[in-house]
């Protein structure tokens, strides 16, 4: 079984399996939203502080490294969203400076685009703006500056997106 899960893996994934632990059913440790916790399952499993039916590890590889490279990973991505955020806050100060004419010291972060005098049509423009800024490697939905309309939950709306396709 353990074989056919691996071949099947990498068929659909192109992944090499390094470990397959067969659990109880509803045993996933889940949110409150019915989520699957994924790093608490990651740290279980670590720690060897899971239950399992069955668990299967590959020996040729050093399960220390991987918990290392994981968690170097992380902390690159980490890293990366926070510069990311301080430029992309920048811009977005920058840019509704330059359609409000208004002085980039007097935008506050949590207040609606709409209290610093944004239309529809001044919403359309910083969306296009940004949208150049962020080239193809973050495409915006329509309506993503006029639904989510503060520079806070703009950004964050954004880190989602860029999460997701990282």
């Amino acid at each position: 079984m353990i074989k056919a899960i691996r071949e099947q893996v990498l068929q659909d994934h192109s992944l090499s399996v390094y470990q397959i632990a067969l659990i109880p059913q509803r045993s996933l440790p889940k949110t409150t939203s019915g989520k699957i916790r994924r790093k608490v399952i990651q740290k279980n499993l670590e720690e060897k502080n899971f239950e399992y039916k069955i668990l299967w590890r590959d020996n040729k590889i050093d399960q220390d490294q991987i918990s290392s490279d994981i968690e170097n990973t992380e902390n690159a991505i980490k890293c990366s969203l926070s510069i990311f955020d301080k430029q992309f806050r920048d811009k977005i100060h920058e840019e509704l400076s330059n359609i409000l004419d208004i002085e980039v010291d007097s935008i506050d972060d949590d207040k609606n685009f709409a209290e610093f005098g944004l239309d529809s049509l001044m919403a359309v423009e910083l969306e296009a703006r940004l949208q150049d800024y962020l080239k193809e490697t973050c495409p915006l939905p329509a309506a993503t500056v006029i639904n989510h309309p503060t520079i806070n939950l703009l950004i964050s709306h954004i880190k989602k997106i860029r999460k997701s396709i990282d």
